[in-house]
């Protein structure tokens, strides 16, 4: 059997051979000095950038330091700080002749502060009622003024009845009667806030009580009564004359000729009433009107109020004076007996002197001044910072004149303005109607009931 003999070792290539060559020369060279390197970098141009390269290693290592103690630290237990490690020698106390101890006479009590209480709202039902109610074409009123109105309304119905019966009208007798038919309770603040609005309407007194065990000489509160007589010179004359005109003027109290209350003086004392409400809540509107930004001064007939106006945070109707009872004159202090005693007899001048000093020596009532109410700050409005006066004129010039033309448009106008707007709904409607029946004409009732079903809120054939 032949041998396998093993190949010849391949031959080394020649450029192999020079680099290992120059390799093996760079390792025999000696090395450089530290005055060579630096007088070879000063003739290298990039030695900024080496200094910048150098300067940012140097960084990072000091970096890399930091995070690494970071981590260290972190992972270690907190250090608990050792106790103070206590003395065995207690420090002894100095020797005192007497200790003197200051003991309260009462604890004293910390004043319990209460959150300041906010001003109660009316309920939803009664500030939001005009929105649900159907629109008219008078101008609404805020719930309390209409409850007033009802109140009016019963009590002239009640008065009427005792007035066509020829009865004395008072107050005892008008207030369960009212209180029945308004379900709600009825007070002597109420007749002062109707007196306020329609002064003509009644006339008040306070008569004494037909009772035989009166006696002639008492004067007491029990024996008057407060009552209420019809008043029917409640309009002028003439009907050119304004009715409002003779509110400031005092009623007459004898009638020539008797006169029934009956529906149609009602119906005018009530609309009489009526127009004074509005008028109240038109004076409100015309000062919120001018507190605006611009103020709105000349707006002509008003339909409706501005949408800003807080309908229902009108202030109450304030109470007129009602007659009160005769009551005896009461001496509080020793000088108003003195000046009554004068009047009536001359006293001997001992008994004088002695009610004179008495009367100097009394303090006199101190007069409680009420707490000046500081204005309160204009809130200025952080987002409107940078923009431009000028075009915030014209936006509320704009807005000022939008609401002027709402408050002056009437009813019918409204209901115009809605139809229009919605037009372009309801022809897009009546389009897809015809391409998708694909008829040319289609019966009105069909197209009223597609309109009708596919319009987003409900619609009737006439609309």
């Amino acid at each position: 059997m032949v041998k396998d003999l093993p190949a010849p070792p391949a031959p080394r290539s020649a450029k192999k051979k020079l680099v290992m060559s120059s390799e093996a020369e760079g390792t025999q060279e000696k090395k450089l000095t530290p005055a060579e390197i630096k007088e070879r970098l000063g003739k290298c141009g990039r030695l900024d950038q080496l200094r910048a390269k150098l300067l940012k290693v140097n960084k990072c290592e000091e970096k890399l330091k930091q995070f690494k103690e970071s981590t260290i630290a972190e992972s270690l237990p907190p250090v608990v700080p050792a106790s103070p490690a206590k003395s065995k020698e207690h420090p002894q106390l100095a020797k005192f002749s007497s200790i003197e101890v200051h003991v309260p006479i009462s604890p004293r009590k910390t004043p319990v502060k209460t959150p300041s209480k906010t001003p109660l709202k009316a309920p939803a039902h009664e500030r939001f009622q005009h929105l649900v109610e159907k629109p008219s074409e008078e101008l609404v009123l805020p719930y309390k003024y209409r409850f007033l109105k009802d109140m009016f309304r019963a009590v002239d119905t009640v008065v009427s009845l005792l007035h066509n019966r020829h009865e004395v009208i008072s107050y005892s007798k008008l207030k369960p009667a009212v209180q029945e038919m308004m379900r709600r309770a009825f007070e002597e603040r109420h007749l002062g806030q109707i007196k306020t609005i329609f002064p003509l309407a009644y006339i008040f007194k306070q008569e004494r009580r037909n009772k035989k065990n009166v006696v002639s000489n008492d004067v007491s509160k029990g024996s008057y009564e407060l009552t209420v007589t019809s008043n029917m010179d409640y309009k002028s004359v003439s009907a050119s004359q304004n009715l409002m005109s003779k509110f400031d003027s005092a009623p007459a109290e004898n009638f020539p000729k008797f006169r029934k209350m009956d529906s149609v003086v009602l119906v005018e004392r009530r609309n009489i009433f009526h127009n004074a409400l509005i008028n109240i809540v038109r004076d409100h509107h015309s000062e919120f009107l001018m507190t605006l930004e611009p103020p709105i001064s000349s707006v002509g007939a008003i339909k409706r109020w501005h949408p800003e106006f807080a309908l229902e945070d009108l202030p109450d109707i304030e109470e007129a004076p009602l007659p009160q009872p005769p009551t005896m004159e009461k001496l509080g202090t020793a000088r108003d007996v003195l000046d009554k005693a004068q009047d009536l007899f001359s006293l001997n001048h001992r008994l004088e002197k002695a009610v004179t000093d008495a009367a100097e020596q009394t303090p006199a009532p101190v007069a409680k001044t009420a707490p000046s109410l500081s204005a309160a700050p204009v809130n200025t409005c952080l987002a409107l910072k940078g923009v431009s006066s000028s075009l915030l004129e014209k936006i509320r010039a704009r807005e000022a004149a939008k609401a002027a033309r709402e408050m002056t448009r009437s009813c019918g106008e409204n209901k115009e303005l809605e139809m229009l707007s919605r037009l372009p709904e309801i022809s897009r409607i009546i389009r897809n109607t015809f391409v998708t029946e694909k008829k040319a004409a289609l019966p009105w009732e069909v197209v009223a009931a597609k309109v009708a079903a596919s319009y987003t809120s409900m619609l009737g054939g006439s609309k």
